[in-house]
């Protein structure tokens, strides 16, 4: 009778642990599958995949701290993404190469590299102490990566910072102490695919930077995954111009940031009924925001508009906040197109997005104002990412941006054709006249009488004949030259 009232008590336990197991098999297949994906990081300077080295005694190129209960998932995911994007990279993960938990020493002592992915409780855990104490001690370059999505144990690089031990805070975040700051800054972790290709690329530029390859040679080693799409590759079918309201602060910082890198695109105050041109950048006069539908509508017609609505801390506080919301009720019935933009930059007022659903207008949150992703803005490096995903939120593509660089290459091969056409054009008039200087002067030694005839009469061959040579051909190149720029 006793023992059977362990049972229930005993299914359970079992229950339980076959679901873990099954979650952490789940977590690992879907890193697998991710990272088979990605392709093989290249060499900027190159294009070619950067060899790898290990010093001798060395057995792994990367070490994975990381503590198991916020951090075990995204430890795996590295280690399987820089498998695929550095190929033949050895880099030790607890869960699959340790035998001896008393041999964590010494697996740190045959490493070239550690990386400490800080999460909740990592200084809390005795065994990720053990290996941050021996890293320092080996005096072994050290790599920060953190993770900074709250929901997912992240944790700011501060709150970080006040968990670790006195003794050590020094020796693992002062970037003059330790390599890996990439910049000055620990990496930060990123969930989402094209930010997280960004992580990988500078964990992966740290990892062949401690490699004998490029240890004593290189301070830094530009990466780039093929296919890759940046900012500049991107480009608009038709003119833009992005709206941003008066009453919106940084908005307009933000909206000449991207103007400033797609030709295609203006920016100018939210359109008033006043405004004489609705896509002219710069200031219009002031006047009631719920009148602007108007406007906007009538506006339209000649220009497709976006309006701009940057997310960060004091977005829709106060007056001001009420105004922002008249505006965007005004955008909203006018049918333009919404670009809403989160920044997640601390420096910059970045908050989490949980943050806009408490302090948003409920008309508007309602009504579906968040229904569509917002685009995410990272502090540099991850800004240019950012910047890109906005384009392609406004309707840029990779096409268009090919047709303008091509065009820009064409001017580009125009301009040169016609500069080395002046530079024929003038030496051949240089020999003209060299030939005809001499013409003259044996004339005159020939003939001393009559000078001003025949004089005024080699004046004319003279300047007549470099000019049937060398217009003609000039007229020819220059419809070449058109009849290309044209195609």
């Amino acid at each position: 009778m006793g023992s059977t009232s362990y049972l229930p008590a005993l299914v359970f336990v079992i229950f339980g642990t076959a679901m873990l197991v099954a979650g952490v098999l789940l977590l690992v297949w879907a890193a697998g599958r991710y990272a088979s994906a990605l392709p093989t990081l290249r060499l900027v300077e190159n294009g070619l995949e950067p060899p790898l080295t290990i010093a001798q005694g060395d057995k792994w190129h990367l070490f994975v701290s990381h503590v198991w209960s916020t951090g075990q998932d995204q430890a795996a995911n590295i280690k399987r993404a820089l498998q695929v994007t550095l190929p033949g990279s050895r880099i030790f993960l607890d869960v699959d190469d340790l035998e001896d938990i008393g041999a964590l020493e010494s697996e740190i002592g045959q490493s070239a590299l550690v990386l400490m992915f800080l999460s909740k409780g990592y200084f809390s855990s005795r065994n990720c102490l053990r290996e941050i104490r021996c890293a320092v001690q080996l005096r072994k370059p050290i790599v920060l990566v953190h993770e900074a999505n709250e929901a997912k144990g992240g944790l700011t690089l501060e709150e970080s910072m006040s968990e670790c031990p006195d003794e050590l805070r020094d020796r693992v975040f002062d970037s003059r102490r330790r390599l890996g700051m990439a910049g000055g800054r620990a990496i930060q972790w990123h969930r989402i695919a094209d930010f997280q290709k960004m992580s990988l690329k500078l964990i992966a530029e740290q990892l062949l930077l401690a490699s004998p390859q490029y240890a004593s040679t290189c301070d830094a080693l530009p990466l780039y995954f093929p296919g890759a799409i940046p900012a500049d590759a991107l480009g608009c079918e038709l003119p833009a111009c992005l709206r941003f309201s008066r009453h919106h602060s940084g908005a307009g910082t933000v909206a000449k940031e991207l103007a400033s890198r797609f030709r295609e695109l203006s920016v100018a105050l939210l359109a008033e009924p006043s405004d004489a041109s609705p896509c002219e950048s710069g200031c219009s006069s002031e006047s009631d925001a719920a009148t602007a539908g108007t406007a906007l509508t009538d506006s339209a017609a000649l220009v497709r508009e976006v309006f701009l609505l940057y997310l960060r801390r004091g977005t829709f506080a106060g007056e001001e906040g009420h105004e922002l919301a008249a505006d965007l009720r005004a955008v909203r019935a006018a049918g333009m197109r919404l670009l809403a933009v989160h920044e997640n930059d601390p420096a910059q007022g970045g908050v989490a997005f949980s943050h806009f659903l408490t302090t948003t207008p409920e008309d508007l949150v309602e009504g579906g104002l968040y229904s569509s992703l917002a685009v995410a803005f990272h502090a540099t490096p991850f800004r240019e990412i950012s910047i890109a995903l906005a384009a392609k939120a406004m309707g840029a593509s990779k096409r268009m941006g090919a047709r303008h660089a091509a065009a820009g290459r064409l001017n580009a091969a125009a301009a040169k054709a016609a500069a080395v056409l002046a530079s024929s054009i003038h030496l051949s008039s240089r020999h003209g006249s060299a030939r005809s200087g001499a013409s003259g002067h044996r004339s005159s030694v020939r003939r001393t009488s009559d000078v001003t005839s025949d004089g005024e009469e080699a004046q004319d061959t003279v300047g007549s004949r470099p000019g049937l040579r060398v217009a003609p051909a000039g007229r020819a190149q220059q419809l070449r030259l058109g009849g290309a720029g044209g195609a």
